[in-house]
């Protein structure tokens, strides 16, 4: 049976309740496009999980998930959060928590782009 968009939501909105309301939504983002990569691997996902070994799994990650470059993957994941890792937090990224990226990128949040239009 093939994995499909409906597994990785499933499997995605099940950190939900391990975020703060504020983090939730950006938590299962995360978490959704982690599950593109590692498949089911990501219900182990937790706050406490460490970067460095969701790294590890995404290294570890089967090619038929199409996996991305790690790196490209926290991008894109950062582009569907409308966030931005700073340079400083990225450095120190494999000793941080999945927690703690979440809550980064909750702080980091851009502008909806609406608003920066009207300001700009």
């Amino acid at each position: 049976m093939a994995t499909d968009h409906q597994d990785f939501a499933a499997w995605a909105a099940r950190i939900r309740p391990h975020f703060s309301m504020a983090e939730q939504d950006t938590a299962e983002a995360a978490a959704y496009w982690l599950a593109t990569s590692i498949g089911s691997k990501v219900k182990e996902l937790r706050p406490d999980t460490s970067m460095g070994v969701v790294i590890a799994w995404l290294k570890a990650a089967p090619r038929s998930f199409a996996d991305p470059d790690w790196v490209e993957l926290l991008m894109a994941i950062e582009s569907e959060v409308s966030s931005e890792a700073t340079d400083d937090f990225a450095e120190s990224l494999e000793a941080r928590t999945f927690g703690e990226y979440v809550a980064h990128l909750v702080s980091q949040k851009r502008l909806n782009k609406s608003l920066e239009r009207t300001r700009g």
